[in-house]
């Protein structure tokens, strides 16, 4: 018997869930309950439903009464009230727990408060056989990398408005490969977080074309009242399909490398772009055949893996390659260490 009562109180907090949600539907249905409806309807007793009560009335928050005319029932005095329920299933328990992992990759930016509030609603009414700690979490996993750039939430939501009603924006853009500031007006498509940070998707009046802002160089913003229609080619979908790390939108490159049977075993672990193909080598190595966006990137990423990858294609990769160990060999040739 020890056992059995045990595991009814396990499960009990579910079983109210239950009975909440059934109870607010019917009331919002306009077939408000009765204490006999509901302890029919879940094979309960009339305790349970007194409970179940009290718990929607003094942690939820709900205007609930009970009524006798035209019959017992119960009903909600404010029509306005939304229940304040949040179910997760275990992944999604995990993912949540995730996301406050992340929430500690942006403290001491902009953005932590609205993190820290955002998670802390949605786990205020967790039912109590799922709710954790969150503590207990960050104890066992971590979130590395580089931390973020600074990026102001007021700019965050304002571009986001912007995009939504098509304003036309205003930026004062610090370019840092010229070290020049200047004024552009751009249409704000598309925010886009990559291992750069925040970049915003614009077709820049100023050069004609789309480009990639990062949010964290636009030092001034004014959102205009002039109006724009969305352009198809900078639309999600289409716009961040080839990219392979920051850079996105520009016209896909055919790239295939071949790794040695060293690297290879890493290569194999993960799907680094969609478009991947990849070809088995007798010894052990592969070819690795992408078609992404991004001359830099991709540049970055090939010399990334040193002796262990050769760039068989396209041409103008394996010179780059080439010129670029040729440099770092001869700047490791001339320089000097005190010994």
């Amino acid at each position: 018997m020890a056992r059995s009562r045990k595991r009814n109180e396990t499960f009990e907090p579910e079983s109210r869930w239950s009975r909440v949600i059934w109870i607010d539907r019917q009331i919002r249905d306009g077939q408000p309950p009765g204490v006999e409806e509901i302890m029919e309807q879940f094979g309960v007793k009339k305790n349970t439903v007194d409970a179940t009560i009290r718990f929607m009335r003094d942690s939820l928050g709900a205007p609930i009464v009970h009524k006798r005319l035209p019959r017992p029932h119960y009903c909600y005095t404010d029509s306005t009230y939304a229940l304040p329920t949040v179910f997760l299933v275990e992944g999604e328990l995990l993912a949540l727990l995730l996301s406050e992992q992340i929430l500690h990759h942006y403290v001491g930016t902009p953005l932590e408060a609205g993190l820290k509030s955002a998670v802390s609603k949605l786990t205020r009414y967790l039912p109590d056989t799922i709710k954790l700690r969150m503590q207990d979490v960050s104890d066992t996993i971590r979130f590395t990398g580089l931390p973020p750039r600074d990026v102001s939430l007021e700019v965050l939501n304002a571009l986001s408005r912007a995009i939504n009603e098509r304003c036309l924006v205003r930026i004062l853009y610090h370019t840092f490969s010229t070290d020049e500031m200047n004024w552009r007006n751009i249409e704000p498509h598309l925010l886009v977080h990559t291992q750069s940070g925040w970049q915003l998707v614009a077709w820049d009046h100023l050069r004609g074309a789309d480009r990639n802002f990062v949010l964290s160089r636009i030092r001034d913003y004014q959102i205009l009242d002039t109006t724009f229609e969305p352009r198809p080619a900078l639309a999600a979908e289409t716009y961040t399909r080839h990219g392979l790390f920051a850079e996105q939108g520009s016209e896909p490159i055919r790239v295939s490398l071949k790794f040695d049977a060293h690297q290879a075993r890493y290569m194999r672990e993960r799907k680094w772009h969609e478009s991947q193909q990849i070809e088995e080598l007798a010894d052990g190595g592969i070819i690795m055949t992408l078609e992404v966006a991004g001359r830099g990137d991709v540049l970055r990423w090939v010399l990334g893996y040193g002796h262990h990858v050769q760039v068989l294609e396209p041409d103008w990769l394996r010179h780059e390659v080439r010129e670029e160990i040729r440099s770092a060999a001869a700047a490791y040739e001339a320089s000097s260490y005190p010994s």
